[in-house]
């Protein structure tokens, strides 16, 4: 396998061929820019994304988690969800009775007519159409009633990593967070993905 990813000099920063494409923290919050390295080092992602699951899933090892809780504690910290809003446009947005009940009581409208209107149905259950209707200037417009999801988004990792460690994976193609989160762990366990590529 050819590895094109070369490690960056420093923990924490991002690829050194990435230099003038980063915000002020040395994250890159750009979607095209982000679209363009997904799509770069798509292979490899998969290949790195494999080996973490590989070696970390059901093994209970807490150095891991730990590492992972930082990162993305760091992350989050630095990136303002309200300059993007991407997951609102992009992700499925999964609902439950009680938050259509709570946005169709905000909306004076019944259930009902709350899901004839803006619910689609999917394998998976019942979904706000996409993009959402509730998003405006990059900011939910119900904020104080937005379904339960949204009010976990970009999922609190601590609480899911111990679970499910391939989480870290999830949505990081869509969300700055979570792609600056992929990136310093890949960045993070490098040495680790290379030595293993090797055997």
């Amino acid at each position: 396998m050819t590895i094109l990813w070369r490690k960056p000099s420093v923990f924490g920063g991002l690829k050194n061929d990435m230099a003038g494409k980063t915000n002020v923290n040395g994250l890159i919050t750009n979607l095209r820019k982000m679209q363009r390295i997904v799509e770069e080092y798509d292979v490899e992602d998969e290949d790195f994304r494999d080996f973490i699951i590989r070696r970390y899933t059901g093994h209970g090892d807490e150095s891991f988690y730990a590492t992972i809780r930082q990162i993305y504690e760091n992350v989050v910290e630095l990136i303002d969800c309200t300059e993007c809003a991407n997951c609102c446009v992009e992700v499925d947005i999964p609902v439950n009775d009680n938050d259509i009940e709570i946005l169709a009581r905000k909306l004076k409208m019944s259930a009902e007519n709350f899901k004839n209107k803006y619910i689609s149905a999917t394998v998976f259950g019942q979904e706000i159409q996409k993009p959402c209707p509730f998003l405006e200037n990059k900011r939910c417009i119900h904020y104080n009633e937005r379904p339960q999801i949204c009010r976990t988004y970009p999922f609190d990792l601590r609480e899911l990593i111990e679970k499910l460690p391939g989480s870290i994976f999830a949505n990081y193609t869509l969300c700055p967070i979570m792609f600056n989160v992929y990136q310093r762990i890949k960045s993070y366990y490098w040495d680790e993905y290379v030595q293993d590529e090797m055997l």
